[in-house]
């Protein structure tokens, strides 16, 4: 930005004060970006959580659904702020979302897992925890431990879901296996299940 600056000065000339007056053009500097990687970090987060204040509708979010923002991952000079959704109170399956900022703070991307907002979803299930763990319990076949039961909007398909997800560990199919299981809170149906364990041979060579 330039502006003009007026500079009075009093000077002799032959024993005679003469006042003078000019006026010169000052171009104030444009804004720079932060010189340390936790400062941009910083006003990473700090402009993205302005962003999503505002709600902008790439994120697809419902008047119910909130957002916890996690730690800033530097790249390349660029600030990946990642958030978490909630709806209700509850964790979101399916509505995690990142925003890609560069070391001056601007969005340059995003990634949104959702596609579509939550709108109205009852939290209160008619599937008792028990009854979910019970389901989760059968898609192995043998259980030695259930890590925790806990209350999930699943929104990973068409439509979101309330769901039961438990992690286990015990034997499936292929031997030792570490499962998350969903569990529809309405009706009881296995929604989804996700293996922890990966199983496979391959030959590998070191030098």
């Amino acid at each position: 930005m330039s502006q003009r600056l007026a500079i009075s000065a009093a000077l002799t000339v032959g024993g005679v004060v003469v006042a003078a007056t000019t006026a010169m053009a000052v171009t104030s500097a444009a804004p720079t970006a932060p010189n340390s990687p936790p400062a941009a970090s910083a006003l990473a987060a700090k402009n993205a959580e302005s962003i999503v204040a505002g709600r902008p509708s790439y994120l697809h979010a419902g008047a119910d659904e909130a957002f916890v923002q996690r730690s800033v991952v530097s790249s390349s000079g660029l600030q990946y702020v990642p958030y978490e959704r909630t709806y209700r109170g509850l964790p979101v399956r399916g509505g995690d979302f990142v925003l890609v900022m560069d070391a001056a703070g601007n969005v340059k991307g995003s990634s949104v897992a959702a596609d579509h907002a939550i709108g109205s979803l009852s939290t209160t299930p008619k599937l008792a925890s028990a009854a979910g763990v019970a389901a989760a319990k059968a898609q192995l076949k043998s259980v030695t431990n259930v890590e925790g039961t806990e209350l999930v909007v699943d929104n990973q398909g068409s439509a979101a879901r309330l769901a039961w997800e438990t992690t286990l560990t015990g034997t499936g199919a292929e031997g030792y296996s570490r499962l998350t299981v969903r569990v529809d809170a309405q009706s009881g149906a296995v929604l989804s299940k996700t293996e922890h364990v990966m199983h496979g041979t391959g030959t590998g060579a070191i030098n």
